[in-house]
């Protein structure tokens, strides 16, 4: 009963915060942290400019609260007969594309700033998108520097589906301790939030991370890419058997719509489609991945040597036999931390000696591939995903991810074999591609509307690190605010949801502060000369 009025409670705040931005809607297009233009929508600070929302624009979304309500009192409804027939079975609200196989979610938030304006939300897409559904599920996030009473009241937001976990009690590498308040104490993330901005030999104004703040956060990435993988293959040891499957999915990422195309659900007693024939499944981008800012889809998907494009920010796996999940994040890591190693190496121009001595033997070939992978897939773990999908041979590369019709796992999966070292066991994992575009989006929008299908946008990058922590909406050659018009509109609302399920003392309050080049606060002075201060 606690969890169904749990559930009760859930779809009435669900409910009010999507009238009151249905209303928000209607009544007006007065700007908001990452909202629309007060101003002349023609012309800011006289030169041309294209407002984030138009009238119709609203209208439309308007239009989609009104149906998301009125789902939403269906389930209330639901829930409120399950509660007087406890023996009732009701799903006439929920989503089948949601009640797809039993799945694990797995995620890292670090730092309390990061966890209240990225995590809280990610979490409410969550809720949002799978709504009573979400009960057959789990979203776990595996936490750092994070406080106490902020950690308790989500948990009791999100219950029973969202778990909270401490990273340092599922990861034991000797180096966490040191590392985490150096790369996610509350002083790094003021840091690494800092943006410098000022005007180059040509007079453009530009704006830029300061490259002290900027490898700090490249450390974090790193960290992230070894702790994060080691932290599920811990996890999924005692609780990768309950579930059909596991997700590893960034936490700046919101959920627009169910995966259950990507999850078949399946038993031995109701049949169905059975389970999918691949083990790993990453996505990349491929020739359908469009983007406003060129025609050609090539510029922002293929790679300089010819392969698709991969990201890692989500990665899905098969729990049909959990072992092989467990030694694949194993292995991943692994692999992820030799290249960081070389990078460090190869980044202090120092001796080429791992000292590792189990590679000690074989050190040249990870500096050959290195070479070969890390820039070409940006970063040390997506380089190490590709390495375990050509079992170590990267001449196999433009076969199996090779762009377009050259992609080989973008049509079918292969089964990679990841022995390295010596007298290590062999280990087979069949791999697929698939689709960002609907799996994974980390890109502008044409028109700023979500493709057909999305499953989850990725809010990856400068542009949205600084739009949604500063009253700014920035414009770059790859970013414009109304290409990501509707993201926008769904951090807004999954923010929302968050912002209004726990205590008031724990509510955002958010500051802006300006300094000059000389280091002294013109805060007041800065905001006196926007054209929207209010």
């Amino acid at each position: 009963s606690s969890d169904l009025s749990c559930l009760v409670a859930t779809a009435m705040s669900r409910t009010a915060v999507a009238l009151a931005s249905a209303v928000f809607l209607l009544a007006c297009l007065r700007p908001v942290p990452a909202g629309g233009y007060a101003e002349d929508p023609t012309k800011r600070n006289g030169r041309p400019h294209k407002p984030v929302w138009n009238l119709e624009q609203s209208r439309r979304q308007v239009d989609a609260y009104r149906m998301e309500i009125a789902r939403l009192r269906n389930e209330l409804a639901d829930v409120r007969q399950q509660l007087l027939n406890p023996g009732a079975e009701v799903n006439s609200s929920i989503d089948q594309e949601a009640a797809h196989g039993s799945t694990l979610f797995l995620t890292m938030c670090a730092g309390s700033s990061y966890f209240d304006l990225y995590c809280g939300p990610f979490f409410a897409s969550f809720e949002r998108a799978y709504g009573a559904a979400a009960r057959h599920h789990r979203v776990v996030a595996f936490t750092l520097h994070v406080p106490g009473r902020m950690l308790a009241a989500a948990g009791r937001r999100f219950a029973p589906w969202g778990q909270f976990e401490n990273l340092t009690t599922h990861v034991t590498d000797a180096h966490i301790e040191g590392g985490t308040e150096q790369h996610y104490g509350e002083q790094t993330e003021m840091d690494s939030s800092s943006i410098v901005c000022r005007r180059g030999p040509d007079g453009k104004k530009f704006c830029e991370v300061p490259e002290a703040n900027q490898d700090n956060r490249d450390k974090k990435t790193e960290l992230d890419s070894l702790w994060f993988p080691n932290a599920v293959a811990a996890y999924l040891e005692s609780e990768g058997a309950s579930f059909r499957y596991a997700v590893l999915i960034d936490s700046d990422t919101l959920f627009v719509g169910p995966l259950g195309q990507f999850l078949p659900a399946y038993s031995e007693v109701t049949g169905g489609s059975g389970p999918p024939d691949w083990d790993v499944g990453f996505t990349v981008y491929d020739p359908d991945f469009r983007v406003p800012w060129d025609e050609d889809p090539a510029e922002a998907g293929r790679t300089v040597n010819g392969y698709s494009r991969i990201n890692c920010g989500v990665v899905l796996l098969n729990l049909e036999v959990p072992r092989t999940a467990i030694r694949f994040l194993s292995k991943w890591a692994k692999v992820s931390e030799i290249l960081a190693e070389v990078h460090q190496i190869v980044k202090a121009d120092a001796e080429l000696n791992l000292n590792r001595t189990e590679v000690e033997s074989d050190s040249m070939p990870w500096f050959h591939w290195y070479d070969e992978l890390f820039a070409e897939f940006r970063g040390n773990d997506q380089a190490g995903l590709a390495l375990l999908v050509c079992s170590f041979r990267p001449e196999d590369l433009q076969y199996l991810l090779g762009w377009g019709d050259r992609c080989h796992l973008c049509r079918e999966s292969w089964a990679s074999e990841l022995q390295v070292f010596d007298g290590e066991p062999g280990q087979t994992v069949r791999f697929r591609a698939l689709p960002a575009r609907i799996l994974n989006h980390p890109e502008a929008m044409v028109d700023g509307a979500f493709p057909a299908g999305l499953c989850i946008v990725h809010l990856k990058g400068l542009w949205w690190r600084v739009t949604l922590s500063k009253p700014l909406l920035p414009t770059t050659a790859t970013r414009r605010p109304h290409w990501a018009r509707e993201a926008l509109e769904l951090y807004l609302i999954s923010q929302d949801i968050w912002q209004n399920g726990i205590p008031p003392e724990l509510r955002t309050n958010p500051t802006i502060a300006v300094k000059d080049q000389r280091g002294l606060d013109i805060t007041k002075e800065w905001w006196n000369r926007q054209p929207s201060a209010e």
